[in-house]
Order: structure tokens, then sequence, then C-alpha cells
């Protein structure tokens, strides 16, 4: 425990020491390219209850979404006779069948 805490300290130290002599490469740059998702998990639902999950590229439009979502064999089991009355897709997080 007491390692960690001397450790904290050094650190601690060596970054104000050299932000004190105008050393400003110690602190880490933000790559904006990094916070870009390629893929998304998005959820499906039928009536509001969770069947299933689809990884889908984050350029895929709602139609390509809902289509994935419809192929779902899990949702074709759900949804096997009944009639598809609405399907709500939420851009990046799920989309909802509603059937009866």
């Amino acid at each position: 425990m007491r390692s960690r805490s001397t450790a904290r300290q050094f650190a601690t130290t060596t970054m104000v020491a050299a932000l004190a002599h105008g050393a400003r490469e110690i602190l880490p740059v933000l790559d904006e390219s990094a916070l870009v998702q390629d893929s998304l998990q998005l959820v499906i639902q039928v009536n509001g209850k969770l069947r299933g999950h689809l990884e889908m590229p984050a350029s895929a439009s709602r139609e390509e979404v809902e289509a994935a979502a419809r192929a779902n064999e899990n949702v074709l089991r759900f949804v096997d006779g009944l009639t598809i009355r609405k399907v709500i897709v939420v851009p990046g997080k799920l989309v909802n069948i509603v059937a009866s």
C-alpha cells in the first residue's frame, strides 16, 4: 500500500516540476480518430422485450438496420404468425418491432 502512495507522489511531483519549467510534452495529446466508432451494437426488441443484439456498421442506414433486424433468426421466431405493425429504429441504440 505504501509503495503505491510513493509512486503517486513521485509521478505528481515530476509532472508539477515539468509543468513549472514549461515542459508541455508530458501531457497526453487527444487523438480524435480514436474516438470514432466503426461499428455499433444495437438491441433488437419485439413488443418491447429484448430478443437479440445486432452488430452493424456505424454508417448503416435506417433501412439496412431494419432489414437486418427483421432477418434475425430470433426475431423471426417471435414474429412467426404475427403481423408486423410498426418498426421503430432509434439510430445507434435499438430496433423495436411491434407485432400482433
